[in-house]
């Protein structure tokens, strides 16, 4: 079975969100599916070129300034239909976990290795971090768990949030037992 385009369908799921330009759904990807989903910035034009010759999106050029035009991108018919069958269909594959720094664990073959113990607190300053970036973006963006407006969004968050903690946890965890 060929491997679907999970791009397309993230590119699909934001313009049917909102109609936006090229550069909109860059930033839209890193701030709303950053969260949980990484590509490269020139991954996207190539796809939303594919995609209007597929007929899922069409564009409106849009003036801006004397001469700069851009292109505004909104779900066709088939677009919408494309989306809703994905989401439909059942997510059967489970995730692939590539985490380098439980690679650099495995290698290590003793507990007193000094670079066991700068290792786990190098990660737990950055999940840290991470789950105060994730908290924050709760709050702003579902400030009193006001989330009807955007189930999907608020439960990736409640996900990433919970996997968040409990990383810390672990490494919390991992720092007592090697004191």
């Amino acid at each position: 079975m060929a491997k679907k385009s999970t791009l397309k369908y993230i590119l699909l799921g934001l313009i049917k969100r909102k109609p936006r330009s090229g550069y909109d759904l860059d930033q839209a990807f890193k701030k709303e599916v950053g969260e949980f989903w990484q590509t490269q910035h020139s991954q996207i034009y190539p796809e939303l070129s594919k995609m209007e010759s597929q007929g899922l999106i069409r564009y409106e050029v849009e003036i801006t300034g004397v001469k700069l035009e851009k292109k505004i991108y909104s779900l066709t018919e088939l677009g919408q239909k494309t989306l809703r069958q994905w989401i439909h269909q059942p997510s059967d594959d489970l995730p692939i976990n590539r985490d380098e720094f439980i690679l650099k664990i495995f290698f290590l073959s003793q507990y007193d290795d000094p670079d066991l113990k700068y290792i786990i607190k190098e990660q737990l300053q950055l999940h840290t971090e991470r789950l105060e970036y994730l908290t924050g973006r709760m709050t702003l963006l579902f400030p009193n768990e006001e989330y009807q407006h955007d189930i999907g969004h608020f439960l990736v968050l409640d996900r990433a949030i919970s996997h968040e903690t409990e990383y810390v946890s672990w490494l919390n965890k991992v720092l007592a037992q090697i004191a």
